[in-house]
C-alpha cells in the first residue's frame, strides 16, 4: 500500500514537474519572438 501512494506521489511530481518546465519553455519563447519583434522595429 505505501509503495502504491509513494509511485503515485511520484507520477504527480512528475507530472507537476513537467508543466512547470513547459511552462519555462513557453515563457522563454513568448520572451524570444518578443526580443525578436523589438529588435526587428529598431
Amino acid at each position: 500500500m505505501l509503495v502504491v501512494l509513494y509511485c503515485k506521489k511520484l507520477n504527480n511530481m512528475k507530472s507537476i514537474e513537467m508543466k512547470s518546465v513547459l511552462k519555462g519553455i513557453m515563457s522563454l519563447l513568448v520572451y524570444i519572438v518578443f526580443m525578436l519583434l523589438v529588435f526587428s522595429n529598431v
